[in-house]
């Protein structure tokens, strides 16, 4: 654990918030912490990863799925807050060209969040769901 400006931290934290502060995300993509690279400068903490990969994803009405990165006016983790969501959404209501295969996982990101998604790192946190900050 660390101290930094009064608050504990793990040792993540820390490098995380380092990384950003000196603005060089190669030494945390170094680390045991692995990001994973989506479209538009953005980024994907492995925990997001990897509970995106388990998220399980059985057909919707027969039809094949895939995951999204969408944002909801009203989250379902903090009532009366908007946020992220990480759904599963029917392939073929997708634009194909639209899903990105992220380390082997397709990804759907639609035009009208690409702007939101942009430079950002995202991550899960276990209170909040699916949270980000500027890369």
């Amino acid at each position: 654990m660390y101290l930094v400006d009064g608050w504990t931290v793990d040792r993540k934290t820390f490098l995380f918030d380092w990384c950003l502060a000196i603005g060089d995300m190669s030494h945390w993509r170094n680390t045991d912490f692995e990001m994973h690279q989506l479209p538009f400068g953005a980024m994907m903490t492995d925990k997001l990863f990897r509970i995106a990969q388990a998220q399980s994803a059985p057909g919707l009405g027969g039809k094949e799925c895939v995951r999204s990165i969408v944002w909801a006016p009203q989250s379902f983790a903090v009532p009366g807050k908007a946020g992220w969501v990480l759904q599963i959404i029917r392939k073929d209501r997708a634009e194909p060209d639209r899903i990105f295969s992220i380390d082997g996982l397709p990804l759907y990101i639609s035009v009208e969040v690409e702007p939101l998604v942009s430079e950002q790192i995202f991550d899960w946190d276990d209170t909040r769901g699916v949270v980000s900050r500027t890369a």
